[in-house]
């Protein structure tokens, strides 16, 4: 069995998104990377006690060597299809009132997982699977 280490997200706007996920999901800073123009070129946030979300500059790509033929990684877009994130029901309640009085739209729920997307258009998940909603 695994466990999930760390997600990460390409972004234009890696300080943006992470005020959002610490102003809509409570995400905790746990550090803040910088290029040699002394840019921000990473953020990591804590999702769990044992796994991170990884906001990375888009265009700080390059200075890891990321983008060379021989990457697999050499077609860099922002973005991901889903990150879905357990919580709990009575998480899902609270969780549920803060995207919303944040102005965050939720775009789609299911009986076990609520839907919306961070500032760049990424689709997140809040599931509350096995158990369903109320």
């Amino acid at each position: 069995m695994f466990e999930i280490h760390h997600v990460a997200i390409l972004t234009y706007q890696p300080k943006n998104l992470a005020d959002f996920y610490c102003r809509v999901l409570g995400l905790q800073p746990l550090k803040i990377h910088y290029d040699k123009e002394k840019r921000i070129r990473s953020v990591w946030l804590r999702l769990s006690p044992h796994s991170i979300l990884m906001l990375e500059r888009l265009d700080s790509l390059d200075t890891h060597g990321l983008n060379s033929a021989s990457s697999d990684t050499s077609s860099h877009q922002p973005g991901i299809h889903l990150i879905a994130l357990s919580i709990t029901k009575e998480q899902a309640k609270d969780l549920r009132l803060k995207i919303e009085q944040n102005g965050v739209c939720i775009v789609n729920e299911s009986m076990h997982t609520i839907y919306f997307r961070d500032l760049d258009g990424n689709r997140i998940g809040l599931s509350v699977y096995p158990e369903v909603l109320d």
